[in-house]
């Protein structure tokens, strides 16, 4: 299922942090189904143990898992890199990601407010390499921005990136420049839309039937942590 076919209106702009939305019985749409946000595992660099299952799955291969992986949880990371306030909250969301990946799957969805269609297939490519630490990732590319003042698609950048998180650059750079990789960047703007219509950052958490927000920017590590095991807590 591709991400276009989530439910319209899943994102509205009272939800309550902590708050699971809605049961069916209250007729507002839900993201029930987290599976809908991983129609496109193989773009999301930490998930590359999804897409090699799903090709060992293709030759007849028992799909391979880490042994504590939870399937039943997925955090959501609307962000655009080149917002000020992204590159505060970054470490506090970094605080989450060590504590999730690699039992849970973490998915991030750019909302084009400030970086082009071309900045954003940039960073889908880095993700989608078999690099193990998404806040790494996030990590170099913000400071390429707000430290060394260069744009994820000016030239040599995103090669330098790579280098820097011992990544195939020459398979980066080919994968940014795709059709695919645009195409991803389109629908990353389009879905954020759905779920965050203030434009973020927001740090969001789908478990069973229920999809939670974290506190936003401001908030500790250790705040988003707490919250994170809270969400686990969730049966």
């Amino acid at each position: 299922m591709s991400r276009g076919d989530l439910p319209h209106g899943s994102a509205s702009p009272d939800r309550v942090h902590f708050c699971c939305y809605a049961s069916p019985a209250s007729g507002r749409p839900s993201l029930c189904d987290h599976g809908q946000l991983l129609g496109h595992a193989t773009r999301s660099g930490w998930q590359l143990r999804a897409a090699r299952a799903a090709a060992e799955a293709e030759a007849g291969v028992e799909p391979h898992r880490p042994e504590l992986f939870d399937g039943s949880t997925l955090l959501v990371y609307v962000v655009d890199l080149y917002d000020p306030r992204a590159r505060d909250y970054q470490p506090s969301v970094n605080a989450v990601l060590r504590e999730a990946v690699p039992p849970v799957d973490v998915e991030v969805v750019q909302s084009g407010r400030y970086a082009s269609l071309a900045a954003a297939a940039g960073l889908i490519a880095l993700l989608a390499t078999d690099h193990e630490d998404p806040g790494a990732v996030l990590d170099a590319v913000q400071d390429e921005f707000f430290v060394a003042g260069r744009a994820l698609d000016e030239p040599g950048v995103l090669a330098a990136v790579s280098d820097r998180l011992g990544v195939d650059g020459e398979a980066v750079e080919l994968f940014a420049t795709s059709e695919r990789a645009l195409e991803l960047a389109r629908e990353d703007v389009a879905l954020a839309k759905e779920l965050d219509a203030r434009g973020g950052p927001v740090l969001l958490a789908s478990r069973g039937q229920r999809l939670f927000e974290f506190d936003g920017p401001g908030a500790s590590g250790q705040r988003l942590v707490d919250q994170f095991r809270t969400v686990l807590e969730r049966s």
